[in-house]
């Protein structure tokens, strides 16, 4: 089933979003809103697979690590929103700066990487 626009809206009121404009990137959706940009990401839709998503979340929560891109709750306290068609979750849209050396880049996915394997 194709999504149209207007079938993201109504996901994204969870969230209090009200969406400008979507762009599309296949299971992304870059979301414009008057409140900044976002990332829509989509997940199988799997009762069993979003189960196992949350629980990964809340165990890096409690272990408190914070060092990842965070990931939005809904107006219900929810990660993931979902609908007879699909299930998402929402996050802030992060641009690649490529004016950031490469390696420094990699140096900082390492340390997060290290801080998530020690915890």
């Amino acid at each position: 089933m194709q999504r149209t626009v207007a079938d993201y809206k109504v996901l994204l009121k969870e969230y209090d979003l009200d969406v400008d404009f979507i762009e599309d990137y296949g299971k992304v959706k870059k979301v414009y809103t008057k409140t900044g940009v976002f990332a829509l990401k989509e997940i199988a839709n799997h009762q069993e697979r979003n189960q196992n998503f949350i629980q990964k979340l809340q165990n890096v929560y409690q272990k408190g690590w914070m060092g990842f891109v965070p990931i939005y709750q809904t107006k219900r306290s929810q990660p993931i929103v979902s609908d007879e068609s699909g299930s998402y979750y929402l996050m802030p849209w992060l641009p690649n700066n490529p004016t950031e050396e490469r390696d420094i880049r990699y140096h900082k996915l390492f340390q997060e990487l290290a801080k998530l394997h020690g915890a």
